[in-house]
C-alpha cells in the first residue's frame, strides 16, 4: 500500500509540475506577444497580453520585463466602452471618472475598478469633464456646446443646461465650487453659476476657438488659450482683459496637438507652452 501510495503522489507531482510547466509557457507567449504590439506601436493590446500573462505567472512577467524592458503592468482596467477624451480622479482619489462619446461619464472606485454609477449622459457626445475641488460635483460638456453640472453622490444633474453655441473644449470649477469655467470653439469662455447653471457676466472673448480657460487659485484671474497660440489673462469679475495676449508657437505641430496653460498655486504667476 506505502509503495502504491508513494508512485501515485509522484505521479500527482510530475502532473502539477507539467501543468505549471504549460502555464509558464503560456503565460511567456502571451509576454512575447504583447511585445510585438508594443514594437508596433499598439499599447492597448500589448497592454492586454501582458495582463493576461501577469495574472497567469506573475514571476515570469516581472522577470520579462527587467529582460526586455517592458512598461509597468496597470493594476486594473476601467472598461468605458467606447472612446474617451477626459479621466480624472476625485481629489480624495477614491473615485475616477471616464468620460467620452455618446456613452457618457461614469464613474468608478479607484481601488475595486466596480462601476459606482449608470452613464451620465448629454445630448451630444462628450468632449470634457472635470471634478469639484471638493468632489461633491463634476461637469460635462459635449460637441453640441451644452455643459451640464451633476451631484457626485446621486449623479443627478444640477441647475439648468449650460450652452455655448459650439463644441465644449475646456470645463474647470472654482477653488471654492461656486463657479464653473466653459469654454468653446465659438471663441468665447464663460462662468457659471455651479448651483443653477446661470451665467455670470461677463463674457470672455477671442476671435478663435478656444483650446482651453482655467481659474487661479484665488478665483479672480481667468488664462484662456486660442487654437492659434494666443494666451490672454482675464480679470474674471469684469471680463476685462489685463494687458495684452502672448502668443505661443504651434509652428509644426501636428493636428492631435494641444498646448497648455497652468497658473502657479499661488495664482500670481502663470506658464505657458506651445510646440
Amino acid at each position: 500500500f506505502r509503495r502504491v501510495l508513494f508512485r501515485s503522489l509522484i505521479a500527482l507531482s510530475f502532473v502539477s509540475e507539467h501543468q505549471k510547466a504549460q502555464i509558464q509557457d503560456n503565460a511567456f507567449n502571451y509576454v512575447l506577444r504583447g511585445r510585438e504590439f508594443l514594437e508596433k506601436g499598439d499599447e492597448a493590446s500589448a497592454t492586454a497580453y501582458f495582463a493576461a500573462s501577469n495574472k497567469m505567472f506573475p514571476s515570469l512577467l516581472a522577470r520579462g520585463n527587467a529582460v526586455l524592458h517592458m512598461p509597468p503592468i496597470p493594476k486594473r482596467f476601467f472598461a468605458h466602452d467606447g472612446a474617451l477624451v477626459a479621466v480624472a480622479y476625485s481629489p480624495d482619489g477614491k473615485t475616477l471618472l471616464t468620460a467620452g462619446g455618446t456613452l457618457g461619464a461614469k464613474l468608478w472606485n479607484a481601488s475595486t475598478g466596480q462601476a459606482l454609477s449608470r452613464p451620465m449622459k448629454l445630448e451630444g457626445s462628450l468632449t470634457a469633464a472635470a471634478f469639484s475641488r471638493d468632489g461633491s460635483k463634476l461637469v460635462l460638456g459635449d460637441t453640441q456646446g451644452t455643459a451640464r453640472i451633476f451631484e457626485v453622490a446621486t449623479q443627478k444633474p444640477i441647475g439648468r443646461t449650460m450652452e455655448h453655441k459650439k463644441e465644449i473644449t475646456s470645463l474647470f470649477f472654482s477653488d471654492d465650487g461656486t463657479r464653473v469655467l466653459t469654454a468653446s470653439v465659438d471663441g468665447t469662455a464663460r462662468e457659471w453659476n455651479a448651483q443653477t447653471g446661470v451665467p455670470l457676466p461677463p463674457r470672455m472673448e477671442h476671435d478663435r476657438p478656444l483650446y482651453m480657460a482655467v481659474f487661479n487659485s484665488r478665483g479672480d484671474r481667468v488664462l484662456t488659450l486660442d487654437k492659434e497660440g494666443a494666451v490672454q489673462l482675464w480679470e474674471a469679475a469684469t471680463g476685462n482683459a489685463l494687458g495684452d495676449s502672448i502668443k505661443v508657437d504651434l509652428k509644426g505641430a501636428p493636428a492631435w496637438y494641444k498646448p497648455n496653460v497652468a497658473f502657479s498655486p499661488d495664482g500670481r504667476v502663470f506658464l505657458a507652452c506651445g510646440w
